[in-house]
């Protein structure tokens, strides 16, 4: 990043500390490389501070080596970009990236070269003000294990390259995309889906993903869950879906073990029971409306049930004979001792399950 007249660049003896500890980091670029280069040093005052002049060819192969040893935990990262359009020839400086992230950016020239790194396997793509309708098929799909495509200029984006990203494991389509949608149904092996759903637009492809564990309706807009069924999906996330009213039966998905669902003014019910044999964790946020969870005292292995501000009330329920915690809330202050009172008195943990949860998008 640019600070008091220099290009400021990371402390890479922390960043390669982090990543043996086993950690994932990213190293970040704010924009165009400038000399001179020198090391951001944290400064109690102003935030950051210029430190040491760095060899910025030295700098530059020691994070392709931290990339070459440590691989996708290892994110090289390009944002930013006020003052220019993000020239994407200068991917080529790191080729032994595995994982590279190009988002909160305006504009950009030269996408291309992005499918020139040849070790690829994690991307992230945001471009505000592209606008190419073709820009998957520019991209080494075929090479990607980890995919997340977040705004771009353009609605009409096509889908259709998707069908080649056989070795995708996870997929975030974090913007109403529908072009070609039905492409996903064609990956057999993505274990995690994230999508903003569009409204009207049927997402029935899903009961074709075999490999599918994980879905996750982000944003967009939906009436409903597909009214499909699978048999491996373990985990259901729905957060901030506009419109949504009814995840249907959920024992349409007899291996399901989580379900988180947040922010969502429509939803008055949910239906569960026996054959969701599997279902350990519930999780509810602001979903005002939400008064009765049907079959729920009929599950065979529920550990917990977290509901906040929602219109379940303790006393409301019936519980199965398995559940070990509950964290059942308002918010309002004038309800929390009664409350706490109440679920001790069932012999409930009122905490979160350490195993409930779910990164919601």
């Amino acid at each position: 990043m640019w600070f008091d007249g220099v290009y400021m660049l990371f402390d890479l003896d922390e960043i390669e500390r982090s990543l043996a500890a086993g950690n994932e980091e990213t190293v970040q670029f704010s924009g165009p490389f400038t000399p001179p280069y020198h090391l951001g040093v944290p400064d109690d005052e102003r935030g950051l501070r210029a430190g040491d002049p760095v060899d910025f060819e030295d700098y530059i192969a020691r994070i392709n080596g931290l990339c070459a040893t440590y691989g996708s935990a290892c994110t090289v990262r390009f944002y930013g970009h006020h003052r220019a359009a993000f020239d994407a020839e200068v991917v080529r400086l790191f080729p032994a990236a595995r994982s590279l992230v190009a988002n909160c950016l305006w504009e950009t020239k030269n996408l291309d070269a992005i499918a020139d790194l040849g070790h690829l396997t994690h991307l992230g793509i945001g471009i505000a003000d592209l606008k190419d309708r073709d820009l998957l098929a520019k991209l080494p799909m075929e090479r990607l294990t980890y995919f997340c495509l977040e705004e771009v200029g353009t609605k009409a984006l096509d889908l259709a390259p998707l069908a080649r990203a056989e070795a995708l494991r996870e997929l975030r389509l974090m913007a109403p995309y529908k072009k070609n949608i039905e492409a996903l149904g064609q990956l057999d092996e993505l274990d995690i889906l994230s999508i903003a759903p569009v409204k009207g637009v049927p997402l029935d492809f899903i009961e074709g993903m075999a490999g599918l564990r994980t879905l996750k309706l982000v944003l967009g807009g939906a009436d409903a869950l597909p009214m499909v069924g699978h048999p491996g999906l373990e985990n259901i996330a729905v957060t901030q879906t506009r419109g949504l009213a009814d995840l249907g039966p959920l024992e349409r998905f007899p291996a399901l073990r989580r379900v988180m669902v947040s922010d969502q003014a429509h939803l008055e019910a949910v239906d569960m029971g026996p054959e969701n044999t599997a279902l350990a964790h519930l999780w509810f946020y602001n979903c005002p409306k939400l008064a009765r969870l049907d079959g729920f005292e009929r599950l065979p292995a529920c550990l917990s049930l977290n509901a906040i501000m929602t219109g379940l009330t303790v006393a409301g329920l019936r519980y199965p004979s398995s559940l070990t915690h509950l964290h059942l809330h308002t918010t309002k202050r004038r309800d929390e001792a009664a409350e706490k009172t109440a679920i001790a008195a069932l012999g409930f943990i009122d905490d979160w399950h350490p195993d409930a949860g779910l990164f919601y998008k």
